[in-house]
């Protein structure tokens, strides 16, 4: 590689093609000296050709002054007349310079507007190409969505007549193929198309064929409610979110352990008809704007309990059937538990005819709290009691209930005695729940 040169690295520098402009003193002596030698040149010219003689300097008989104030008029004059012509030459040769520098200027012009119309040109090419382009790969989605579309059809039927196989293994795979159909409309954005595959999966969970053993029916169910329960928790690779969609279980049978849930705005998941033939927990329910509710509860020996809820927009509601007689005349107390809730906004309705109702380790920031526990058909026996719970505000609300005979200081409340534990705490002016039955009042 050859060595860089000063004037490669340092463009400030003139080249070797430059020169530098004369200094102005050196062109004044040289245009000085110029008219001398013009000017003396034209006196030699003159005065040798009054004496005919070239070297007029030295002619015998010398010239006389007259005749050489004559030749100097006349070389000054001469020299002039020539001065006014190289004038007037470059003169003449400036303006032909100023107007083709114009006319070249004007080229470039015309150039430049001819490039930028060849840029602006290419540009609404480009530009052109690129819609073309975009309309092409739109097509191409499209298309391929299309593609998707029909793909996910021919799986919804054939899923479907897997559901109506006679095989329980067939069956059940139906039943996996159609929550991971669900999944793969939710993911090219198709939530209807979704919609339609939960509520399949719902109304196959409340279908029964004839003659079928009960123990089939269970494993369905079973399985059903196994794919159901995983997409209202977390979401991962290999399946979907479902905290949005609308699940509705009719008929349910034993009701089902939750854990770990949400259910976002728009989200339902409705039990109906459900019982409880054994000790029951909920576990970390969130709701965000969504409804849980169960209804239709049969509820008469054991227990079901609630823990670790938060209701932060929605409703959770809990509906319970009235509770039987033993045959010994002995009646049964059912009971609800619910511990470490948190009503941040949305309401919790609990209504529970004849039962036992208790909060322990609850918070209660904002929203509605209604609660009904007292029986027309068989009173007494039924109670509400908080324990160790914090009250932000006036949560309990609803409809004067007073005809059922209400006790505590808000109409929230319906219930034959409420219990209030001394390790309640009320803040910001909420209203203080006192201990009270209806013996208490009579």
């Amino acid at each position: 590689m050859p060595p860089t040169t000063q004037t490669e690295t340092d463009p400030t520098l003139p080249t070797a093609t430059e020169r530098k402009p004369m200094k102005l003193s050196l062109v004044f002596l040289f245009g000085f000296l110029a008219s001398l030698a013009v000017i003396g040149s034209l006196i030699w010219f003159f005065a040798a050709y009054e004496t005919g003689d070239l070297w007029p300097f030295g002619y015998n008989p010398r010239i006389n002054q007259d005749t050489w104030f004559e030749v100097i008029r006349n070389a000054v004059t001469t020299a002039a007349a020539l001065g006014v012509g190289i004038t007037l030459f470059f003169s003449y040769r400036r303006q032909q310079t100023a107007e083709q520098n114009q006319r070249v200027a004007e080229q470039n012009q015309r150039v430049a507007a001819l490039a930028q119309l060849t840029a602006a040109k290419a540009q609404r090419t480009a530009a052109d190409a690129l819609e073309l382009s975009n309309k092409q790969h739109a097509l191409d989605q499209d298309r391929r969505k299309d593609a998707v579309t029909a793909e996910l059809r021919t799986r919804y039927a054939q899923t479907a007549e897997q559901l109506g196989s006679s095989h329980l293994p067939v069956r059940l795979a139906g039943v996996y193929s159609l929550a991971a159909l669900a999944d793969d409309w939710a993911d090219i954005g198709n939530e209807d198309e979704r919609q339609v595959c939960v509520d399949l999966l719902c109304a196959y969970f409340r279908s029964e064929q004839p003659g079928e053993d009960a123990a089939v029916k269970r494993e369905l169910a079973d399985a059903t409610l196994q794919v159901i329960k995983e997409r209202l928790g977390t979401a991962t690779q290999d399946r979907k979110f479902w905290g949005s969609s609308r699940i509705r279980l009719h008929e349910a049978g034993q009701l089902p352990s939750l854990a770990h849930i949400t259910l976002e705005r728009g989200g339902e998941l409705s039990i109906r008809g459900a019982s409880v033939d054994r000790p029951t927990y909920w576990r970390h329910i969130e709701l965000n704007g969504g409804l849980l509710n169960v209804s239709g509860l049969r509820l008469e020996k054991f227990s079901f309990g609630i823990r670790g809820a938060r209701v932060a927009g929605g409703m959770f509601g809990v509906s319970v059937l009235e509770s039987e007689t033993n045959s010994d005349g002995n009646k049964r107390v059912p009971t609800i538990l619910v511990r470490n809730l948190t009503l941040d906004g949305g309401e919790v309705r609990i209504y529970a005819p004849g039962c036992r109702v208790t909060f322990n380790d609850c918070v209660f920031k904002r929203g509605s709290l209604t609660i009904n526990t007292m029986s027309r058909a068989k009173p007494g026996g039924d109670r509400v009691a908080f324990g160790d719970c914090l009250f932000e505000t006036d949560v309990l609300a609803g409809p004067d209930p007073k005809r059922f005979g209400n006790v505590g200081t808000t109409p929230g409340l319906t219930t034959s005695t409420l219990v209030v534990g001394e390790d309640c705490r009320f803040e910001n002016g909420a209203s203080v729940l006192v201990s009270a039955s209806i013996e208490d009042q009579r």
